[in-house]
């Protein structure tokens, strides 16, 4: 039986390539360095919000199963949103911290819950033999970003030391 291509493959396919690019980075922290963070200032509130997602999993993952993948994707848009509008209304270190939490908590409802998604888009097709070769099928857009690093720190040495 082979994999049917259809219209939601490729939204599939889309939001794996989309999801992880953070176009909004490099601006972001232009906005702390204008508004007078240092770089170590910057720095602590991007640990902030990585530690915040790791012991944040957990917790969202408990109330996406219970309340459901949809609201856990609303969830993880409205902390998305309160965490820009926190950085644009107070511009202070402890509100930015606040923000960078948030921020995490998004990130944790949204983790996972693609993947969810496409499992039960598979079993709804009838395609569950399919689950393991669809990361597969529809990675390679996922894990372009991974392997054009790898390319970058191949080719430039410089690149690849810590």
């Amino acid at each position: 039986m082979s994999f049917t291509r259809d219209r939601q493959f490729y939204r599939f396919s889309s939001y794996g390539f989309l999801k992880n690019l953070r176009f909004f980075e490099p601006f972001i922290i232009l906005y702390f360095l204008e508004i007078g963070f240092s770089f170590l200032e910057i720095g602590i509130l991007f640990a902030i919000r990585e530690i915040s997602t790791v012991f944040l999993e957990i917790p969202t993952g408990l109330i996406a199963d219970t309340r459901g993948r949809k609201v856990s994707m609303l969830f993880s848009m409205a902390a998305y949103i309160t965490s820009f509008v926190v950085f644009f209304y107070f511009p202070e270190y402890i509100a930015a911290a606040g923000a960078m939490v948030l921020f995490a908590c998004g990130e944790a409802f949204r983790t996972g819950t693609h993947k969810a998604m496409i499992l039960e888009y598979l079993r709804l097709t009838g395609q569950t033999e399919w689950k393991t070769a669809f990361d597969y099928i529809c990675g390679p857009g996922q894990m372009s970003g991974n392997r054009t690093i790898t390319v970058l720190q191949e080719r430039h040495p410089i690149l690849a030391q810590p």
